[in-house]
């Protein structure tokens, strides 16, 4: 018998996949259950024929009416080998041939010929994610033996595939490690030995959806969960027809309601008025709104109450410490502070003088680990980390993927140290840590702020943890600042003022530490003595006693590898806050205009995303108000902005690398998951930015050495000057009306930083921000006293969590209903779109309200050439889709109902992203009108990505007949109205390049420029920069008010272009998919793999094939050096040889990245020196930032 067989008619005599797809092409079987399945994923149902009568009135009479949509232009194939050995299931159309493997190259020769203007889409099969990969119930570890429960019957079943009977499990050996079944992803997992519960278990596809505008319905999972899903199936806890008793310590459900309603984390609005009726007045029954329950009701006194409910279980816990009770309420302490004087001498630190420190609020962390793991949220921990797996294909090696904390080797590590407890045989797992802690202002005008520290469980999927609605974020501390009278109290007792600049708190040899201490202490010597700082110069060692050094020390734990990598800090609000600050200063330096004109570019850059890329609307190089999302914004699309405004063709092409490299380093570090692979090429970027960065200091900064403070750095000067002197300090530098020089330094911690993050992803997973946090400190501020803020705030902590885990045992999921004001307040022709279904290739709305005529197209304008042959063009592009591998077509046999088109305002895309989630962009032509799609012919240009522009959106009911029809009803077709964009393939672009993809529109006398699009081919939206530098130009489109250009809606309202930007920049960066897109390896880009191949291979074949580029450093290099000149940009290979003034740039000892050194020192190496940062001071202008 063969090996593999054809699931839907059983036959099982096929030798290999490829021969099961050749079957299926004429199955009958097969083609009549995935059709079926098909139209029921899309909420479709076949319908007979209708009369055509009927038909006429219903659209006459405008009824909307839904009809079979199109059948897809691909289908899955559902192959399971006949034999035990699993096979990764295949999706392909049954009629279409394996695609042929990409082997293009990224780039094209500068002498090529012009690409040939037939834009073919490719064909694109959208990849749903299924069921994840779920660990067999007979490797999970039964807790406690448990009564045999029935089986569910089939509405309780929660996931697709069947669990086997309770007696049916035997238990395996646990001690022996195992591998789960790959999924449809190739995604597996290694554990060292079987956990007792698998958290992946009901996950489904609503779970792992990020746009707001995709269905996902919350997790209503039971706590019985945990006991296995028959028994959650079996005892549910949502009785909505029984009276709720989990209210306590409220009197009853609408007080419970009104008071958690007032407590959730957003700004009353509208919205929260909806919430206030939907969740609190509208509920019926038992467990419904009433009026009487507020009698006698007061909003104070039910705060009181559920303070003193929370107080009372916190002593209740403290009375009686059972293994299941947890105190885990706040408790106000003191710190206090030993203070050291120059030249007078204490007998040892112990009698030292001391000052406390009030007003500390902090939490017993062990309680709060306990009440954590208590919690229902529980369920979702990973409690034994294994190693997460990718084999792309058969013919690969399978390859470590690295992101969550629990795939990580560290969590790994500790959980094979956990120590053995003699008659214990319960499982023994660990808690991952993560503590966060930063400051942060309460309010805009005023002077109150918060320093809390926040704990987060790293056994929680980053993409629940990442979200405030989860409450993953466990409040331990609120830090107090000194207080305002510290300079007193040291005044008072040593009767002089002390210093307060501040120093970076590390050390690394508690005993070199403890030395200096002791000489501060008994000794009174200065902590700024050259002795000392010379003892702790090597390391860059504070003479400040580290609980974390005492306290991990003995455990054998370095407490230099506890402290993790911060994206927001080192890079969005550090290194690429200083070096486009230093951007700015140079176009001021050479001409405020220039600087006016980079202020303006950012202004007409386009938005993308529901919340990506956000409007610029003041002028950027003031960086008012900037969060370090405006940064970012700031970082993925800075290419084209600053594209020819530096006036020297080698410093622009400096400037250029240097913005390309910090783009690839930034992109690298926000990726969620890395593999292998990109880890390999993050290695790469930080070696790039490294060499850029001392080019840009050593050459560009010495070229613009004028360089002055801007404005906004004059003000802040100012500023800070006001405040020396009201302190009565001096502050005539600050006070100086003369403009100060500024320049660039790489001499910071946050430089050093970059090159720790490749080694930080491998070792402890990517990095993560609990920035999000803040958010719930502000609103809490909002909410309580300003009095006393700090104490208000750790009240309404309790309160808000204490009403949060109460409301999980009350049904508030009330369906809402329909709003009719919709209707009412909506023009005629507007749309609004009900979330989407995830499992949907895209999203178009079924209104047939607004429509139009080819007659009222053709009679509007007659010359245009976007319309020209739109009806006998639309016909063919249908029988295309009805017969795609049909090369004979007669347009006489297929015929739109009533000639109409009906118009819709957008339409929205379902992909799935490289780390297997499931995302969506919407398309607007007035606002985000920009596609891309696979390319149907790489023959001529390798690139795998073709872009147009939608210029509407339109769906058309039509019918087929004659012999070659497959259908016999009417259909709804939908379709894209585009404008074709090409590549400029005169322009290098790509790693080895480093420039972005650059296109631009086809003529309007090519009979290419305008062409139909189905929706099912479309990958996703893409974000489209125009190329400033090369201004405007008409020559793409030269009819006057041509349909081509759809009017643009931006803040200032519609805008109608007369002319075309001549060149568009692909932005590959805009978002972490895009990015993987352009990089190749995704784990989740199963269809587009094999054609981005070669983009991996170019990322990373400078190191592979030995390219020169790799090699180049700052300032370094020898004669026989490769450093290639890149084609299509004229003096972009002046690298090599003399500047202007005949100088050697390109002169060092030696090459610190060529073959003889190893690749850690190059990476060190970015740091500029290691000795350098062993100077304190070093590092003492970047912390004061």
């Amino acid at each position: 018998m063969g090996r593999f067989k054809c699931n839907d008619c059983k036959r099982d005599n096929f030798r290999s996949s490829a021969g099961v797809k050749n079957h299926q092409r004429a199955c009958e079987a097969y083609n009549r259950n995935h059709k079926r399945t098909t139209l029921l994923q899309s909420g479709s149902k076949v319908e007979e024929p209708e009369d055509n009568l009927e038909l006429a009135e219903a659209r006459n009479n405008d009824i909307e009416m839904e009809l079979i949509p199109a059948e897809p232009l691909l289908e899955d194939v559902n192959m399971v080998p006949s034999d035990p050995e699993p096979e990764p299931r295949v999706h392909q159309h049954p009629e279409s041939p394996p695609p042929e493997p990409h082997t293009g190259y990224f780039d094209t020769p500068k002498n090529s010929p012009p690409p040939r203007r037939r834009q073919l889409p490719g064909r694109y099969q959208d990849f749903i994610p299924q069921a994840s990969t779920v660990i067999s119930q007979a490797h999970l570890q039964p807790r406690t033996p448990s009564p045999q429960l029935p089986a569910p019957s089939p509405s309780q079943t929660h996931m697709e595939t069947p669990h086997p009977d309770p007696e049916a499990i035997v238990e395996a050996d646990i001690s022996l490690p195992f591998e789960t079944e790959p999924d449809e992803f190739g995604l597996f997992r290694i554990y060292d030995q079987a956990p007792s519960h698998d958290p992946m278990e009901n996950i489904n596809l609503e779970n792992i959806t990020e746009a707001p505008t995709l269905v996902n319905t919350s997790d209503t999972r039971s706590p019985l969960a945990s006991f296995g899903s028959h028994a959650a199936a079996l005892i549910s806890r949502s009785d909505t027809d029984q009276p709720s008793s989990s209210i306590a310590p409220f009197a009853n459900i609408s007080v419970f309601r009104i008071m958690h309603w007032f407590y959730q984390m957003k700004e009353k609005s509208l919205s929260s008025l909806n919430d206030l009726v939907w969740n609190v007045i509208q509920p019926k029954g038992p467990n419904g709104f009433r009026q009487e329950h507020f009698d006698r009701f007061d909003a104070r006194w039910e705060a009181k109450r559920l303070d003193e409910y929370n107080k009372a279980k916190s002593i209740a816990a403290e009375e009686q410490p059972l293994p299941f009770n947890a105190a885990d309420g706040w408790k106000q302490s003191s710190v206090r502070i030993r203070l050291p004087r120059v030249r007078h001498s204490w007998g040892s630190e112990s009698l030292a003088p001391e000052m406390s420190v009030d007003n500390v609020w902090h939490r017993d962390v062990v309680q709060v680990m306990k009440a954590a793991l208590q919690d229902e949220s529980a369920l979702d921990f990973h409690m034994k980390p294994f190693k997460q797996m990718w084999k792309p294909s058969e013919d690969e090696a399978p390859m470590r993927i690295y992101g969550e904390a629990f795939w990580s080797d560290r969590m790994i590590e500790i959980d094979r140290k956990l120590p053995k407890i003699a008659g214990c045989d319960l499982e023994r797992v660990g808690c991952n840590i993560m503590l966060w802690s930063d400051s942060t202002h309460l309010t805009s005008f005023g002077s109150h702020k918060a320093w809390p520290i926040y704990m987060y469980f790293g056994n929680l999927s980053k993409y629940i943890r990442s979200r405030p609605s989860s409450h993953s974020a466990h409040h331990i501390a609120y830090v107090p600042s000194l207080p305002a009278q510290f300079q007193d109290i040291y005044k008072e007792i040593f009767g002089v003022a002390a210093s307060s600049k501040k120093r970076v708190d590390s050390e690394q040899r508690q005993g070199r530490v403890f030395a200096v201490r002791r000489k501060i202490f008994e000794k009174g010597v200065s902590v700024r003595n050259k002795d000392l700082l010379e003892t702790l110069k090597h390391g860059s060692y504070v003479p400040t006693l580290s609980f974390y050094s005492v306290f991990l020390l003995p455990l054998d734990v370095n407490m230099f590898d506890i402290f993790p990598v911060d994206v927001l800090h080192d890079v969005e609000l550090g290194k690429w806050r200083d070096l486009f600050s230093h951007l700015c200063r140079i176009l001021q330096s050479i001409s405020k205009d220039q600087l006016a004109e980079l202020n303006k570019r950012y202004r007409d850059i386009p938005t993308f995303g529901h919340d990506t890329i956000h409007p610029f609307h003041d002028d950027v190089s003031e960086m008012k108000s900037f969060a370090a999302r405006n940064f970012e914004d700031l970082l993925q699309i800075c290419i084209p902005p600053f594209e020819d405004l530096f006036g020297d063709k080698k410093q622009e092409k400096i400037i250029q690398d240097l913005l390309f490299d910090m783009m690839t380093f930034h992109a690298h570090a926000k990726l969620r998951i890395h593999t292998d692979s990109t880890l390999e090429s993050f290695r790469l970027a930080i070696r790039s930015l490294g060499q850029s960065l001392r080019r840009f200091q050593t050459q560009t900064c010495v070229f613009y050495s004028k360089t002055e403070e801007l404005p906004r750095e004059k003000a802040s000067r100012f500023r800070k000057g006001k405040r020396k002197q009201a302190a009565g300090k001096d502050a005539s530098a600050e006070l100086s009306e003369e403009i100060q020089g500024k320049k660039f330094s790489m001499e910071t911690y946050k430089t050093h930083a970059l090159s720790h993050y490749a080694e930080h992803a491998e070792r402890f997973g990517t990095a993560d921000s609990g920035e999000s946090a803040h958010r719930f400190i502000k609103f809490m501020y909002g909410l309580g006293s300003k009095h006393d803020h700090i104490a208000s705030i750790a009240t309404l902590e309790r309160r808000h969590f204490t009403l949060h885990r109460l409301s999980r045992g009350i049904p508030t999921n009330v369906k809402k209903p329909k709003n009719p004001a919709r209707k009412l307040l909506s023009a005629p022709h507007d749309e609004v779109l009900p979330p989407t279904d995830p499992s949907l290739r895209y999203h178009m709305a079924a209104s047939q309200k607004n429509w139009t005529t080819f007659q009222l197209l053709a009679a509007s304008s007659k010359s245009d050439p976007a319309l020209v042959d739109f009806k006998c063009r639309l016909e063919l592009h249908l029988l295309k889709c009805l017969l795609p591998y049909e090369n004979e077509l007669d347009i006489d046999t297929i015929g739109i109902v009533n000639d109409r088109l009906y118009i819709h305002n957008t339409v929205r895309f379902n992909y799935t992203t490289y780390d297997c989630r499931r995302d969506q962009d919407s398309v607007n032509p007035k606002r985000h009108a920009d596609i891309m799609m696979l390319s149907g012919d790489t023959t001529v240009d390798p690139h795998p990505y073709i872009y147009a522009r939608v210029i509407g959106i339109f769906h058309v009911n039509v019918r087929h007949w004659g012999p070659k029809s497959k259908i016999s009803k009417v259909l709804r077709m939908d379709f894209l109205f585009v404008r074709w964009f090409e590549r400029d393939m005169t322009y290098r672009c790509g790693w080895e390049a480093k420039r972005l993809p650059r296109v631009q529109f086809l003529p309007s006398d090519d009979e290419n420029a305008f062409g139909f699009v189905d929706p099912n081919t479309v990958i996703r939206g893409c974000h489209l920069i125009p190329g400033f530098a090369h201004g405007y130009t008409s020559e793409y489109l030269s009819f006057p008010d041509s349909v081509g250009r759809v009017p643009r809606l931006t803040m200032q309202g519609l805008v109608i272009d007369e002319e075309d930007w001549k060149y568009y920049y692909v932005g590959i960066a805009v978002d972490r998919d895009m990015w993987m897109r352009y990089r190749g390896g995704g784990v989740g880009h199963t269809t587009t793999r094999q054609f981005t191949r070669d983009f991996e291979e170019e990322i990373l074949g400078n190191k592979l094939k030995g390219k020169g580029r790799q090699v180049e450093d700052v300032g370094s290099g020898s004669e026989d050096e490769e450093i290639p000149g890149d084609i299509g940009d004229e003096g972009r290979d002046d690298v090599e040889g003399e500047d202007e003034e005949g100088d050697e740039f390109d002169e060092m000892e030696d090459d610190p990245y060529s073959d003889e050194n190893s690749e850690a020192d190059a990476i060190s190496d970015l740091g500029m020196y290691e000795e350098e940062f062993g100077n304190v001071e070093n590092y003492e202008d970047d912390w004061d930032d």
